[in-house]
């Protein structure tokens, strides 16, 4: 087997992210990703865009529910929670036409 040179979090055996007490490789984006982009990305997620208001939404399912439902219950637990709060009338509204669209074809 080849060694890959390049390797992403999903391929990296440190398994030590959250901890910080190891020596990352080369290519880790702990350590090698700019500051500006770290805080453009903590901005982006801390904010109110709907990247943000899903993101939490998802994170919050996955954390009361890890190891519990399947993906799919967990994606259909994020969407519900998203979506329920009255402050995502017009989100709702724009997938409801989504799926509305979908179905007539």
């Amino acid at each position: 087997m080849a060694k890959v040179e390049n390797i992403s979090c999903s391929e990296c055996a440190q398994l030590h992210c959250y901890r910080h007490n190891k020596k990352y490789p080369k290519s880790c984006l702990t350590e090698s990703t700019e500051q500006a982009l770290v805080d453009s990305t903590v901005e982006t997620y801390r904010g109110d865009s709907i990247d943000a208001r899903v993101a939490r939404a998802a994170a919050e399912v996955e954390g009361l529910y890890y190891c519990e439902i399947s993906r799919v219950e967990e994606a259909a637990g994020w969407l519900g929670k998203y979506l329920r709060e009255d402050r995502h009338y017009s989100d709702r509204r724009v997938l409801q036409m989504w799926c509305w669209c979908k179905a007539k074809r």
